[in-house]
């Protein structure tokens, strides 16, 4: 799947080239879906006919394409050509087929290796206290039955696996069947019945105690089994997943139809993986898109810290010049004043110092003049501590 962007002539161009149902398969949509799409960009859509007429010879007239002042950027996912492959092969499963009739062998002469396989781990098992036997975890198929029904449930098996080979589709350990790039596991189990027994008599001699039933109960198979999709994802809850003896008619009888829920599961799996594919790379558009705007900001911060910075020099400098020149100020006035009431030379030439003094500080404050040096540039070291 591969993100597109279209302009709203682009697409516009497509849906008029492209019939509607056909042109929304390539972008993994319904052609519901990819109308709603260009009704929302203002794109027109041809009237109903308009390709029946196009198929006919004909050269029907298109609805212009309206201008829009808007520079809209329209993304879609666009199907390579194996997912699109895919699709056709689950759509075709879909449409309306013959019945499928899986044939099942008299022996288990020529079986599948999986099949042979789970034949030697169910002659090997032990025998539970409900007469189930109990297989190895690493079993090749998943089958859950008495020593009385192994034979039957694994020519089942084999005649399931051996159609799904067929058919093209890969038949895997567990047992599992692999087709339009999703596995469907399954297996078989046999039901167990309770049967309830009357315990021996109790001397009322000896110690009695009471119990919540006076039965003891015990399990043991039931003849009766039970074929199923081991699947139990929320996409295929509508899906029929089991398939059961009853007095009227027996499994071997709905092979057929296991076969077509199992193609039904792998098609609603498909379309959910899909789905998520279409989610991940909508999310992963809105993670970068994200990560885009959170580092636009980060550089405008920075930009502005920086542009802070040199304002916030700037209007010390200002503060600055302007106490450069209220310090002139106040030592020109001051030195007037004093001057003017001054009664010899040695007053004068002490009001002269100090006014020099001064305006010394006054270029020291001046941010357009050199500052000259004074004892307060002086850096004193600290005093080192003495213990």
């Amino acid at each position: 799947m591969t993100r597109k962007i279209f302009t709203r002539e682009q697409l516009y161009e497509l849906v008029w080239t492209t019939p509607m149902l056909k042109l929304s398969k390539r972008f993994g949509l319904s052609d519901v879906g990819l109308a709603k799409t260009c009704r929302k960009h203002d794109i027109p859509l041809p009237p109903p006919g308009y390709w029946a007429k196009v198929q006919a010879g004909q050269k029907p007239p298109k609805t212009k394409f309206p201008q829009s002042e808007s520079d809209d950027r329209i993304v879609l996912n666009e199907l390579s050509d194996a997912e699109l492959e895919s699709q056709k092969q689950i759509e075709a499963s879909t449409e309306a087929r013959t019945p499928i009739i899986v044939a099942i062998a008299d022996t288990l002469r020529g079986a599948h290796p999986l099949v042979s396989s789970a034949r030697e781990s169910l002659a090997q098992g032990k025998v539970s206290d409900s007469g189930i036997i109990d297989l190895p975890e690493n079993s090749k198929l998943n089958i859950s039955v008495s020593r009385s029904q192994s034979n039957r449930a694994l020519r089942l098996m084999d005649a399931i696996i051996k159609y799904a080979v067929s058919e093209h589709h890969d038949a895997l350990p567990g047992p599992a069947i692999k087709m339009f790039g999703e596995t469907v596991p399954f297996g078989i189990k046999e039901s167990t019945i309770a049967i309830q027994e009357e315990p021996a008599k109790v001397e009322l001699k000896e110690r009695y105690e009471f119990l919540h039933s006076r039965y003891n109960t015990r399990y043991e198979p039931s003849g009766k089994l039970t074929l199923f999709i081991d699947v139990s994802q929320y996409s295929v809850s509508g899906s029929r997943r089991q398939w059961k003896d009853t007095d009227n008619r027996k499994i071997e009888d709905c092979l057929g139809k296991f076969y077509e829920g199992v193609i039904d599961v792998a098609t609603k799996l498909r379309e959910s993986t899909e789905e998520n594919k279409r989610r991940e790379i909508a999310a992963e558009e809105g993670r970068k898109k994200r990560e885009i705007r959170e580092k636009h900001w980060v550089e405008v911060r920075q930009q502005q810290s920086k542009e802070q910075a040199r304002l916030d020099g700037l209007l010390g400098q200002v503060k600055s010049y302007r106490l450069a020149e209220d310090i002139r100020a106040f030592v020109e006035a001051y030195r007037q004043a004093k001057l003017n009431a001054a009664n010899d030379q040695a007053a004068i030439d002490k009001i002269e110092q100090w006014s020099q003094w001064a305006l010394l500080h006054a270029d020291r404050f001046d941010p357009t003049r050199p500052s000259p040096s004074s004892i307060l540039d002086e850096r004193i070291p600290e005093e080192t501590r003495r213990w």
